[in-house]
C-alpha cells in the first residue's frame, strides 16, 4: 500500500512525464496550459498539487455548446451516441446537468476562493473583440501582451487556421471545427429543446447575461 506522500509522488511524477515533451528544447518557456474541460471539477486537486496555477474559465452559451456537442458525438461514435441520446432534448438535458453547470459553478467556486488566480472569458467576447480580451487575458497570466505577440497568437488560433482555409459559418459537420461562429443553436433548437434548457439552465443564462 502507497502512503499519500508516495502517491503525491507519483502523480507529479506522472504529471511531469507528460507535459515534459511540451517544453523539450525550450528553456525559455515560461508557463504550461492545459485544456481539458474535466479538470474544472478536480480544481481542489491540481491546487494542492500545483498551488501556483491559475485558472482560464471560458464560458459559452450553453445552448451553442449544446449544438456543438451534439454534432461532434454525432461524428465521433454516430451510431453509439443515438442510442443513449435519441433526440437532442435528451442530450440537452445530460449535458447541462453533467457538464455545463457543473463546471461553470466549480471554477466559479475556485475563482470565489482565489481571485487573483482565476479568470473568466466568454466564447462570445473573444469573437467581438479577440485582441482585447486576449491581450487581458496574457496580462493576468503575466506574458508578453504586446500587440504582435497577441495578433501571432490569434493568427495561429483563427478559425480559418485551425479549418484549412474555411470561413467561420462555412459548416463541415465531418470536422472537429465545424462552424465556427456563434448563436447556431437558433438554427438546431425546436421548441422542445428549447425548454428543456431554460428548465435546466435558464438561470444560468440570465446570471451570465445570455438572455
Amino acid at each position: 500500500m502507497f502512503n499519500q506522500v508516495q502517491l503525491d509522488y507519483l502523480y507529479l511524477t506522472a504529471i511531469g512525464a507528460l507535459v515534459s515533451p511540451w517544453i523539450k528544447d525550450k528553456p525559455d518557456v515560461k508557463l504550461i496550459g492545459e485544456k481539458t474541460p474535466e479538470h474544472a471539477m478536480t480544481l481542489p486537486v491540481l491546487n494542492k498539487y500545483f498551488p501556483n496555477c491559475k485558472v482560464v474559465q471560458i464560458i459559452r452559451d450553453g445552448r451553442d455548446v449544446a449544438v456543438s456537442g451534439w454534432f461532434h458525438n454525432i461524428r465521433f461514435s454516430g451510431d453509439k451516441f443515438k442510442q443513449n441520446f435519441p433526440d437532442m432534448p435528451t442530450y440537452i438535458r445530460y449535458l447541462i446537468q453533467h457538464h455545463w453547470l457543473p463546471y461553470i459553478n466549480q471554477a466559479r467556486a475556485f475563482g470565489k476562493q482565489f481571485p487573483d488566480r482565476y479568470f473568466e472569458l466568454k466564447y462570445e467576447d473573444l469573437h467581438a473583440d479577440a485582441p482585447d480580451v486576449t491581450t487581458r487575458l496574457f496580462q493576468f497570466l503575466g506574458v508578453d501582451a504586446n500587440e504582435t505577440a497577441v495578433q501571432q497568437c490569434l493568427e495561429a488560433a483563427s478559425f480559418k487556421n485551425l479549418a484549412k482555409g474555411r470561413k467561420g459559418g462555412e459548416e463541415d459537420r465531418g470536422s472537429f471545427f465545424r462552424k465556427g461562429v456563434t448563436g447556431d443553436w437558433k438554427n438546431h433548437f425546436d421548441e422542445k429543446s428549447e425548454a428543456v434548457f431554460m428548465e435546466l439552465g435558464g438561470a444560468m443564462l440570465r446570471e451570465l447575461g445570455y438572455v
